[in-house]
């Protein structure tokens, strides 16, 4: 185990949710509602920031936009904790090179044998338990490194996380803002994302021919997974904008990506 991997799971998957507990039972019954959409509007922007912007736009790119665009979906995937979006791109790219080989992709639940294992070992082992050197696991992305904003906002994406509980905090003389806007919607980020590794690799259809990759559709993740719950279509053609690909497999990430194309921010995106 790695003592930051560690700290890192304690901090997302025990102590958001604990610190979210306890603002709920500190009298605090007075803002219920706020911290509801609090939490409901954090967590979605940070799923946007690890959906529209790590993934389908720093991975595949999926599309072009404008670099204030580029800056503001990379900060917002750093408030989730799920490392800078150079470094996630570049491992994201390497998994599908090796979908679900148990010896070179350390996203695959099959190094697992039963369903729950797999679960386990997806949402809370796999960062204690990834290989050494992490670099033998990734596909360098030279453009993006160029990149020196973006670089420097890889480096240190962990300060984004901090900063922004400050300046809640700050901005509203309460921490608990903080804990509702911030720190419980980076432990259900972490988790819808990692569905997509998961669930999304265990049950579901698979209406395409993956060859070794065992990649799904699960509908029923559609509002938590924003679209990328299509992860089967997904990996069938992975540098398009579009996941879902019939009218009722709802996309709300390239519902997204439509409408910042047509406001003008978007442009170049790629549709099949």
């Amino acid at each position: 185990m790695f003592k930051k991997e560690l700290i890192l799971m304690i901090y997302l998957q025990f102590l958001c949710p604990s610190l979210a507990l306890y603002g709920i039972f500190k009298n605090q019954s007075e803002n219920y509602f706020q911290f509801f959409i609090l939490t409901v509007f954090g967590s979605y922007l940070q799923c946007i920031g690890v959906f529209l912007g790590y993934h389908r736009y720093f991975t595949h790119k999926s599309f072009e936009c404008f670099s204030i665009i580029k800056y503001m979906l990379a900060l917002l995937g750093c408030l989730s904790l799920q490392s800078g979006p150079i470094i996630w791109a570049e491992h994201h790219l390497y998994h599908h090179k090796h979908c679900d080989n148990i010896e070179k992709d350390i996203h695959t639940p099959y190094v697992k044998k039963s369903f729950w294992k797999k679960l386990w070992y997806i949402h809370f082992e796999y960062l204690l338990d990834k290989p050494k050197p992490l670099r033998n696991y990734r596909i360098t992305l030279p453009n993006l490194r160029k990149d020196r904003t973006l670089f420097l906002i890889n480096k240190y994406f962990w300060s984004v996380h901090f900063i922004g509980i400050l300046f809640v905090s700050w901005l509203n003389a309460n921490f608990y803002y903080a804990i509702y806007s911030i720190c419980l919607p980076s432990c259900i980020t972490w988790n819808a994302v990692h569905f997509t590794n998961s669930l999304c690799h265990m049950v579901g259809s698979r209406p395409v021919d993956l060859k070794n990759c065992k990649a799904t559709n699960v509908w029923w993740l559609s509002f938590i997974c924003l679209g990328d719950n299509w992860h089967a279509n997904h990996h069938y053609k992975p540098s398009l904008a579009n996941h879902g690909r019939t009218l009722y497999q709802i996309d709300l990430n390239y519902m997204i990506i439509l409408f910042l194309e047509f406001i003008g921010v978007v442009w170049s995106v790629r549709k099949s």
